[in-house]
């Protein structure tokens, strides 16, 4: 999210008044941080109204530059070639969004498609986030090999624009498609086999154990179904923040979503779970993200997930070890 509203504000955009209705804010750490999908799209919305640009996020995205997005684009330029680095690319992506994935496959006349598939919700992905994925992706493929990444075709699934043009000078080719199936980017095959600049096979290997422990904690909350419908979705987002910031309060979350405590736990009782095992759960992944770092007691780690004291920590942790449910 720092990137964006830096992005944002180099473009012009008062970023005080969009965070203000947003509710949002960048961590003061510089740390990355996951933002609820409904959020990042509250964002984009506030952004491209502010700056008077249905293409602000087009922008933003070709404004990227490396390093940026944290680990994992550092995972994308340690790759050997491109296509490795593709298959990096989305391993990891779990590292920025959990709301979509992108599919490599085999295309007519030698060339190869990059597809970037909605999870959940259609309405997780909007326009200007489409814009922004697409832009910034061909970006950091595009900067990590010799020479550019010359595209056969891009497709949207948004309406035509006005004018093409920045797309266009965006991707290098005007063949560019709208009102398409597919937010996709379309290359020549061989550039699959194209070395990365900053080819380190060593420190890909350290980089990757890292990125392993970070995903695998996330997956650490059991699998959302694709089909799980949006207010659950913003519900497990919420209660990740919520733990994040060192609560996990049913009213804090239920207000987040504007729904009264009671429509809450009814909406997990009708789908088959309950606010305690949903805040144990995003606790539980939370202290394992934090646990084998430096100065992460179990007094530091209670506080963190709000809980009483250590102790009551400890019991927790203990429950989890043995795989019984409930919460403290």
């Amino acid at each position: 999210m720092r990137f964006v509203l830096e992005s944002a504000v180099s473009l012009g955009a008062d970023v005080h008044r969009v965070m203000r209705e947003a509710a949002v804010r960048p961590r003061e750490d510089g740390a990355s941080e996951d933002v609820a999908t409904r959020d990042m799209l509250r964002l984009w919305e506030l952004i491209a109204r502010d700056l008077g640009d249905p293409c602000a996020a087009l922008r933003i995205g070709a404004d990227h530059r490396q390093g940026l997005l944290g680990l994992h684009d550092y995972l994308i330029s340690t790759s050997e070639s491109l296509g490795d680095a593709l298959d990096v690319h989305n391993t990891y992506l779990p590292l920025l969004t959990d709301s979509c994935r992108f599919v490599v496959a085999p295309e007519e006349g030698g060339h190869v498609s990059v597809t970037c598939e909605v999870l959940g919700s259609p309405d997780a992905v909007s326009d200007a986030s489409a814009q922004f994925v697409l832009s910034a992706t061909y970006r950091r493929f595009s900067q990590g090999i010799e020479g550019a990444l010359p595209l056969a075709g891009v497709t949207f699934r948004q309406r035509a624009p006005r004018s093409v043009g920045l797309f266009a000078e965006t991707f290098g080719t005007r063949a560019v498609g709208f009102d398409e199936p597919a937010d996709q980017l379309v290359f020549p095959d061989r550039y699959l086999a194209a070395p990365m600049r900053g080819a380190d096979p060593h420190l890909a290997q350290l980089l990757r154990g890292y990125a392993e422990d970070a995903v695998g904690t996330a997956r650490g909350i059991p699998e959302v179904e694709d089909s799980a419908p949006q207010w659950y979705l913003d519900f497990r987002d919420e209660t990740r923040r919520a733990v994040r910031s060192g609560g996990g309060s049913l009213s804090l979350v239920a207000r987040r979503l504007s729904l009264s405590t009671r429509t809450l736990q009814r909406r997990l009782r009708d789908h088959g779970t309950t606010w305690r095992s949903e805040v144990d759960a995003a606790r539980q992944a939370r202290a394992d993200t934090l646990a084998d770092r430096e100065g992460w007691g179990p007094e530091r780690l209670a506080r963190e997930l709000g809980y009483s004291d250590a102790g009551t920590y400890l019991r927790a942790r203990r429950r989890w070890n043995t795989g019984r449910g409930g919460a403290e």
